[in-house]
């Protein structure tokens, strides 16, 4: 990996992370908004509009303890995941 060349990284959506951003600008991540919610068995598959306009898909397991867990449409988050879980391509579409 070079500074400046274009990449792909790929993760899975159950290996993203989401926490919800209420009144702080500074949160750590990749920032975007809660636009589709859809429950599938003990799942919660939500899809994020980041900032750049990309949509991305997130893949919770059910945590009824979890007070942030049901999250609004609309909701601003911050989307993490843990370091060496990501795939990292050149993006050879735009070399």
């Amino acid at each position: 990996v070079e500074k400046g060349q274009r990449l792909n990284v790929l993760l899975r959506p159950v290996d993203l992370r989401v926490d919800e951003i209420h009144d702080s600008n500074d949160a750590d991540g990749l920032i975007g908004y809660i636009r589709e919610r859809n429950y599938k068995g003990m799942t919660l598959e939500s899809v994020v509009e980041l900032e750049n306009g990309k949509m991305v898909m997130v893949s919770e397991f059910f945590n009824e303890d979890d007070p942030d867990f049901d999250h609004s449409l609309d909701q601003k988050m911050a989307i993490n995941w843990v370091e060496s879980w990501e795939v990292v391509l050149a993006d050879e579409e735009h070399q």
